[in-house]
């Protein structure tokens, strides 16, 4: 993908979010066809939010997960200041796209993790 094709996937899909409209799919030729080309996306995306991040999710974290949405391993995304609600918030479910309801399961580390030219790993 050229940094063109990023751009208009992250408009197209920070459009549909602040829209709240679901997306059947991206235009073929704006269509991350890597990892590291939505990850890109998901970049320009976060650019264009202007918007702090107050942290980040993880996504199909089991095996049964990554096989239904046809991935290899977990995926990483931001969670934008605008978007997360207080204790006790309430939301309608009629305009829920999903209507499903999800566990989630939240972490505070005492201080960030160092930058490093390798992974972390479980030790």
């Amino acid at each position: 993908m050229n940094e063109t094709a990023i751009a208009e996937a992250a408009e197209i899909l920070w459009r549909a979010r602040l829209e709240r409209r679901r997306l059947t799919e991206l235009p073929a030729h704006c269509r991350p066809g890597s990892l590291a080309e939505g990850y890109a996306v998901q970049d320009a995306m976060a650019a264009l939010a202007r918007q702090p991040v107050l942290g980040w999710k993880i996504a199909a974290t089991s095996a049964a997960g990554q096989r239904h949405i046809g991935v290899s391993e977990p995926l990483a995304g931001r969670l934008f200041a605008d978007f997360v609600l207080g204790d006790g918030a309430r939301l309608a479910a009629g305009p829920m796209l999903m209507r499903v309801a999800e566990a989630e399961f939240a972490f505070r580390l005492g201080q960030d993790l160092p930058s490093r030219s390798r992974a972390y790993e479980l030790g």
